[in-house]
């Protein structure tokens, strides 16, 4: 289950970053950096995680 949300997560943003610079690419790290980056730090706020105690 977990694995078709990552090959559906990957492709969009794969079409995504094709489709905002059309004529050349983008690299699909920069896209997956800025939807992935504020997901976690929710994730971390979420279940109220602390490192190191």
């Amino acid at each position: 289950m977990f694995h078709q949300k990552g090959i559906f997560y990957l492709v969009w943003t794969d079409v995504l970053a094709r489709t905002i610079v059309a004529p050349s690419d983008l690299p699909i790290g920069i896209i997956t950096a800025l939807f992935g980056a504020p997901f976690f730090i929710w994730l971390v706020k979420k279940n109220n995680y602390s490192f190191g105690e």
